[in-house]
């Protein structure tokens, strides 16, 4: 009796072992090679579904840019770097509110840095002074909490938050701060990369790229500025999930040593197709898609695959579209942004040519397209993944 236990003990543990190893070699990280085989991001072909929201148009919800977006449920929230502003709409695009608390004292903030959903709140990272200030999804103050330094972004959870930011000659800061606890830590990162012309002007840091370096939806994903590799942060803790090879894309050593200026080195990089940032990913179990300078890049979780595409094509009938998108944190969703006279000007040439179709988003088009004035709000476009 006493040594088939054992045995049954020993089954037990070697099953336990073989899961554990399985579900850490899911995790492992992984170096993918880019396809020579293109991919096609079109809403028909590829995306699950796709949103037209026109911006509802008042004196109070004048939107000059948008550089960051997420969502809870059916509420949508856009930070205006611009105007130091977060305007607030619901799912069909209707104003709700404006977030304005420019000030030096208690509730109030100078410069933001990004926004987040936290625990049913809306978390606003502030950059003068260094804090979080939290507001009901209708845009009322609830709270306030200082933060240690400076940080450029920043993602949650509902336990952790995680602070990313970057410095001159390539330091790499990504601080986690426990919500339960009340506790931060520094997680320790090498010095990256950086443009040689950073070593010739103390204090000063290049950014050559506009856009989200740390993203949060199905998972908190980040990346650092000239490294291919895309990292998770889970429970607290960070590690390595895929390195991109590039191949004849690859970003050449010796041209960061270069002193050259960003023009100069992004002009270069636009010229030869070679990668320097990987930006704005956008998950779900299946897919991860980011942006880079030059292309689009999607990620086939099951088939290990990354292919490129030039452009997200809008739709089949527009038969046009951009390399440019936000990842809508919070979501599996990416959103582009059309300013009114560029919505109009492709609709116009789609009508002139008698190519709009006989459907339900064609007719969204349509209806947008006639009551969209020159003066309005930009015409958002949110497109959601698919699933296996």
């Amino acid at each position: 009796m006493k040594k088939k236990l054992l045995t049954l003990i020993a089954c037990c543990a070697l099953l336990a072992s073989c899961s554990s190893n399985k579900s850490n070699q899911s995790e492992k990280e992984e170096t993918l090679k880019v396809s020579t085989e293109k991919v096609e991001l079109t809403d028909s072909a590829f995306f699950a579904q796709t949103r037209i929201l026109p911006l509802e148009t008042t004196d109070a919800s004048l939107v000059q840019s948008i550089n960051a977006i997420c969502m809870a449920g059916d509420t949508l929230f856009l930070l205006d770097n611009r105007q130091q502003k977060i305007f607030i709409f619901d799912g069909n695009g209707k104003f709700i509110n404006a977030i304005h608390d420019i000030g030096n004292g208690p509730k109030e903030y100078v410069a933001l840095s990004d926004i987040s959903i936290q625990n049913g709140l809306l978390a606003v990272l502030c950059n003068r002074p260094y804090k979080i200030m939290y507001y009901s999804y209708d845009g009322q103050f609830v709270k306030e909490r200082n933060v240690s330094d400076y940080f450029r972004n920043f993602a949650t959870t509902d336990r952790y938050t995680y602070y990313y930011s970057t410095a001159p000659l390539g330091k790499r800061i990504f601080n986690v701060y426990d919500e339960q606890n009340g506790t931060e830590k520094q997680i320790p990162f090498p010095d990256g990369k950086y443009m040689g012309a950073e070593a010739q002007e103390e204090g000063t840091i290049y950014r050559v790229s506009a856009g989200r370096q740390v993203t949060e939806g199905h998972s908190v994903l980040f990346t650092w500025p000239f490294d291919y590799t895309i990292y998770k942060a889970d429970n607290g803790e960070v590690k390595a999930l895929y390195t991109i090879d590039f191949g004849e894309r690859t970003l050449p050593k010796e041209l960061l040593e270069q002193p050259m200026n960003v023009f100069e080195f992004t002009q270069l990089c636009a010229k030869e197709g070679y990668v320097h940032t990987i930006e704005d990913m956008v998950e779900n179990e299946d897919y991860l898609i980011f942006k880079t300078n030059p292309w689009i890049f999607l990620i086939d979780k099951q088939e290990r695959t990354v292919k490129p595409c030039s452009f997200i094509r809008v739709t089949e009938f527009m038969g046009g579209g951009s390399n440019d998108y936000l990842a809508v944190k919070g979501t599996d969703m990416l959103a582009q942004s059309y300013p009114p006279f560029l919505f109009k000007g492709l609709m116009r040439n789609v009508i002139a040519q008698n190519l709009l179709p006989h459907n339900e988003l064609a007719d969204q088009f349509a209806r947008v397209y006639k009551e969209l004035k020159d003066e309005d709000n930009p015409v958002l476009l949110l497109f959601q993944f698919p699933r296996k």
